[in-house]
């Protein structure tokens, strides 16, 4: 249903309608939920109230089980000694078992006629048995009609001291034991005591009474006549302190409820309890807190802070105790709970804002859905510039193959990379194809046809061979999708030419570095390193060319790719033709001293070199000089494709060059220092530590030619005198002039050492006779 709105503030009027009622039940629902949170909240309390009530109860309970158990042992004999009544107690475990006893124990009930021997009888126990004070004696002294001695007290350390004590001399002691005694029923003192006289620990004292066996015990007078008191001091209600509660005991005095009134009962009225009545309190820091509040004013049991609390009480011991449990907001009503009402109401609020906004949305969608196609537009048109910027950036260019009709899909960066015209119309897989290299056609081929079965992702790296004769590396990834129904092959590919040929770089001068630091003749090492540099930078042939002596330029170590007769050719005759320093591609590059790339169907056809090039099918060429050298000496490379020699490559060809330029210079100093090491500096004749290799050189060709030897020594006479009157410069000059003269007068096999000063040394070779060497000697002189 479609409608117009007749005033422009009328497309307001539904949003603001729709947000006041969601404000309104939101509101409403917040309030009901606070109610039932307190309700609940309150339920939570009372049980956990009358729970806590009722461990306080059934802890008297358990430990008043005790007292009747020690009645029993009474019960069992006319007379228990010390030993028993101490066996017993440690028998209870009552600091395991019952950790709130403080102490047990036996008041005795003692006439004055019987004093004497009572005090004799407890002093003689002690004696045999050695338990107990050996000089017992009632206290305080002095003459009395009855006494209630305390006879016996477990744990005895540190409490013996109150051994003998007599309670009666109390008043309120001494009826709390004739009502015990008359009643036949525990009763309670009903008051804080001091235990041991140490003010810290707060208890209650609770009597019951046992009887003489076999004694009749049903009238007042006989319930006396057989009267003993079993005393207990303990903690009532421990450290027991249920989690987020405040539990407090109090005496409620002498009980005027009903005898089975429990903690669960339905809470009864109870009178007004004052804070000197406290005995327990789980929320005070020590129970002396407890016992300073009995100094405080007498007034209602009633304090602020606490937002649920619950009066529990029961009847044990012929007096009323009183439970109060007390709890402050925070730990009964957790964060959650007491947050949910506003919790309730602000998402009522934002859900009502939320549907006011759509209205408000629907009623004027048609001029912001215009507004947000036209930003959407820039954007997307913004997203794809800067996405193609990206893969310009990156060298990563995307494409789709369709699967079934095999039409291919390429971004700009792709197109750049294949080395497709961006502007031209969509290339397809034949071209694309036809620039991949012929030897590497089938595997990609094959990686292709995994990522269709697989639908996994598939990585694989190839070269492309571009129409401007360019060679690019490419890295390519392919993974099947699916989308609307339609198979296709969805890849990128990432230019990977400069990683590439950086790595072939580096492999290539690994190697030729591997090749020249190696000893071996230089001719040898050349062509391995002319096959290396081939290899690795599709070369079809490299030769090394060496201006020598004569100014004439020779073809040194050469190779060439597999076995084509063309390229043999080639070969032979650059080995046997020779060219001047500075005619022709060589000579530019002796010239310059730079690199000259050669293009054989575009140069000068006055080289012969060039033209022999071009008739052997080589296409590309290249000229390297190296420097350094004691002779012009230049590196040659040709191939037979079209070649653009990129950056990349022309860097590496100089740093070989400059790896083999140095191994020339290397060499050379090698040559020079050897020279140095076996020649006389001043004839530059061989010197005297070279001797014994030339003999032994000498000595095995004559054995293996079978021919004789003859060393010969010379000197001149009266050198000394020469050197003392005209100098050791004319010494030196008649020395020079004696080397050349013997020079001459020796063959070219023999060998002339000085031996040193003015001893020269004649190593004659390939003599037929003994006669032969007299010859030659008669030559010398």
């Amino acid at each position: 249903m479609a409608f117009r709105l007749s005033s422009p503030w009328g497309k307001f009027a539904l949003p603001f309608a729709v947000l006041a009622v969601g404000i309104a039940l939101s509101l409403g629902l917040g309030y009901t939920a606070k109610q039932e949170i307190e309700r609940s909240a309150q339920l939570r309390f009372d049980i956990a109230a009358t729970e806590a009530a009722r461990k306080v109860e059934n802890r008297f309970e358990d430990y008043v089980e005790v007292l009747i158990g020690l009645r029993a042992l009474f019960d069992t004999a006319e007379h228990v000694t010390r030993a028993q009544f101490r066996q017993y107690v440690l028998g209870l475990g009552l600091e395991r078992n019952f950790p709130g006893f403080r102490a047990l124990n036996y008041v005795k009930h003692v006439t004055a006629a019987d004093r004497a021997a009572f005090e004799a009888r407890l002093r003689s126990e002690a004696a045999h048995s050695g338990v107990g004070p050996t000089g017992f004696a009632i206290k305080p002294a002095g003459e009395r009609a009855e006494y209630y001695p305390l006879a016996y007290i477990e744990p005895s350390e540190g409490n013996d001291v109150a051994i003998g004590n007599d309670l009666g001399v109390n008043p309120k002691a001494l009826r709390a034991m004739e009502v015990s005694r008359d009643s036949g029923t525990m009763v309670s003192s009903g008051r804080l005591i001091f235990i041991g006289g140490n003010k810290s620990d707060i208890g209650l004292a609770i009597r019951l009474p046992v009887y003489r066996s076999g004694m009749p015990q049903s009238t007042l007078e006989e319930r006396r006549a057989a009267y003993r008191v079993a005393e207990l001091m303990r903690d009532v209600v421990g450290s027991n302190n249920p989690g987020g509660l405040r539990v407090r005991l109090f005496d409620g005095g002498p009980s005027q409820l009903p005898a089975s009134l429990r903690a669960e009962n339905k809470p009864v009225a109870v009178p007004a309890i004052g804070e000197d009545k406290l005995l327990f309190d789980s929320g005070a820091p020590t129970q002396q807190a407890a016992a300073a509040s009995a100094a405080a004013p007498a007034s209602a049991v009633a304090t602020a802070s606490a937002a649920f609390e619950s009066l529990l009480p029961f009847e044990m011991g012929g007096r009323v105790w009183v439970v109060r449990v007390s709890a402050c907001t925070g730990r009964v009503v957790g964060w959650l709970d007491r947050a949910l009402p506003w919790l309730i109401i602000a998402c009522g609020i934002a859900i009502s804002g939320l549907l006011a906004g759509i209205l408000y949305s629907l009623t004027t969608s048609r001029g912001r859905a215009l507004t947000m196609a036209q930003v959407m537009t820039r954007h997307l048109r913004i997203s794809e510039r800067r996405l193609g910027e990206a893969q310009q950036l990156a060298s990563l260019g995307s494409w789709i193959l369709d699967a079934e009709t095999g039409a291919l899909q390429c971004s700009d960066e792709a197109r750049r990379i294949f080395g497709f015209d961006i502007d031209g119309s969509e290339p397809t897989v034949r071209e694309l194809m036809a620039r991949i290299p012929e030897e590497e056609r089938e595997g990609i081929e094959r990686a292709v046809e995994t990522a269709k079965q697989s639908h996994e992702r598939v990585e694989f790296e190839h070269r492309l061979l571009l129409a401007d004769g360019r060679e690019r590396w490419v890295h390519t990834i392919v993974q099947l999708s699916e989308e609307d129904g339609k198979t296709a092959l969805r890849g990128t590919v990432r230019d990977d030419t400069q990683r590439q040929k950086g790595a072939l770089r580096l492999k290539l001068e690994h190697d030729i570095a591997r090749l020249l630091v190696g000893e071996g003749d230089t001719e040898l090492v050349m062509a391995r390193a002319l096959a290396a540099i081939c290899s690795q930078m599709d070369w079809d042939i490299g030769a090394c060319w060496v201006v020598g002596a004569d100014g004439l330029a020779r073809c040194g170590p050469a190779w060439h790719v597999g076995a084509s007769r063309a390229l043999d050719q080639f070969v032979r005759v650059s080995s046997a033709l020779t060219y001047r320093s500075d005619e022709g591609s060589l000579g530019r590059a002796w010239a310059s001293g730079e690199l000259v790339c050669i293009d054989t169907w575009t140069s000068a056809r006055d080289f012969t070199r060039d033209s022999l090039a071009r008739q052997a099918g080589l296409a590309t060429g290249v000229v390297l000089p190296l420097s350094g050298g004691r002779l012009p000496t230049a590196l040659e490379f040709f191939s037979r494709r079209p070649m653009v020699l990129e950056v990349e490559t022309l860097e590496s060809l100089r740093a070989v060059a400059l790896q083999i330029a140095q191994f020339e210079q290397r060499k050379q100093a090698e040559a020079a220092l050897r020279h140095l090491a076996s020649h006389d500096a001043l004839t530059g004749l061989t010197n005297r530590a070279s001797l014994p290799q030339q003999l032994t050189r000498a000595i095995k060709r004559s054995n293996r030619h079978q021919k004789r030897l003859a060393v010969m020594f010379v000197d001149l006479d009266r050198f000394k005198h020469i050197n003392d009157t005209l100098g050791h410069g004319a010494g030196d000059t008649i020395i020079q002039a004696c080397a050349q003269r013997l020079s001459a007068a020796l063959r070219q096999g023999d060998t002339i050492v000085r031996f040193g000063g003015d001893e020269f040394v004649l190593v004659l070779e390939d003599l037929s006779e003994s006669s032969d060497a007299a010859v030659v000697a008669g030559k010398v002189l």
